[in-house]
């Protein structure tokens, strides 16, 4: 994970640069200023935030319009893939859930699910606050399916990542909203001592 960290930040430097060049008034060295507490973990939200703050844009749409100028966003980053982070959690005791599916497409294919219920999954989040625009059409409905056919847990949270970010975000995401009910957290449980 250091590793991958590491990479991406290195990645973002570069980012900087080309933002830099492309007349934006951004630095990572002022982004590792601004986000003190990320330093080792700094990922492609930090330039989008530190210019939202300066008023470029809202932050949808300058993350949108960074990622399709192939001259301003990230090179792709080789991280740990879906399975090798179900099996490291499973190592260590834990009880692995599939976040925000409808991100990556692949991850709801059925031949790779199947991988991933045998290599310990046992939940998949249905409801981050709905942030509509990354889910397609018939998203929950095919998450649900997948969930009764394996017997996995539908989780949901209000991805809270501050009230800055939540006042730019479609959705609900306030720290509190769309959490899942007791009876979630004790199934969750029930795997977790199953697991030690």
């Amino acid at each position: 994970m250091k590793k991958i960290s590491k990479r991406i930040e290195e990645s973002i430097k570069e980012q900087c640069k080309k933002l830099g060049k492309a007349g934006y008034d951004i630095s990572f060295k002022e982004i590792q200023n601004k986000f003190p507490k990320a330093r080792g973990n700094i990922n492609e939200f930090h330039p989008v935030f530190l210019l939202y703050s300066k008023g470029y844009g809202r932050m949808l749409e300058l993350g949108k319009k960074i990622r399709k100028n192939k001259n301003l966003k990230t090179k792709k980053i080789k991280e740990m893939t879906v399975l090798q982070a179900i099996k490291l959690i499973k190592k260590a005791r834990g009880v692995s859930v599939l976040a925000h599916p409808w991100i990556d497409e692949d991850a709801l294919k059925e031949r790779n699910f199947k991988r991933y219920v045998k290599a310990g999954l046992r939940g998949i989040e249905i409801n981050n606050g709905d942030r509509f625009p990354f889910k397609k059409k018939g998203t929950s409905k095919r998450i649900r399916k997948l969930a009764r056919k394996y017997n996995l847990i539908l989780t949901s949270g209000s991805d809270y990542h501050g009230l800055k970010i939540v006042e730019q975000m479609p959705g609900n995401h306030e720290l509190g909203k769309n959490n899942g009910d007791e009876k979630v957290v004790e199934e969750l449980k029930k795997f977790s001592e199953l697991n030690n």
